[in-house]
């Protein structure tokens, strides 16, 4: 398997790209993106890696990925626009866009 460097610890099996390309892709691809915003220090985020490694999240996210871009920051990479933080600024974060990159309000956290 080839290591893909937007995974982050959560899944090489999942197809994580890089949030500049996020948006391009799903106009291609008619999907919506799925945004996941986490932080290395951060000890709710290092929870929620360690919950996605030893539960079923992993096969959800697998599934995910099939409809959604998915795209997984970590620290500097994530996107700073208020947009982006419809409900604060916690972490960690997962929000909804469209094919468009805009929120989907129904799916804030």
């Amino acid at each position: 398997m080839i290591k893909n460097p937007y995974s982050h610890g959560y899944g090489e099996d999942i197809e994580w790209v890089q949030w500049e390309t996020a948006v391009e892709l799903a106009e291609q691809q008619n999907k919506p993106v799925f945004l996941l915003i986490h932080k290395t220090w951060c000890h709710a985020c290092k929870n929620l890696k360690k919950a996605f490694e030893s539960s079923g999240a992993r096969k959800a996210f697998k599934i995910l990925s099939k409809h959604f871009i998915m795209v997984n920051t970590e620290d500097d990479e994530e996107p700073y626009e208020d947009e982006y933080r419809p409900d604060g600024k916690y972490i960690p974060r997962l929000v909804i866009l469209d094919k468009n990159g805009d929120l989907l309000d129904k799916f804030v956290n």
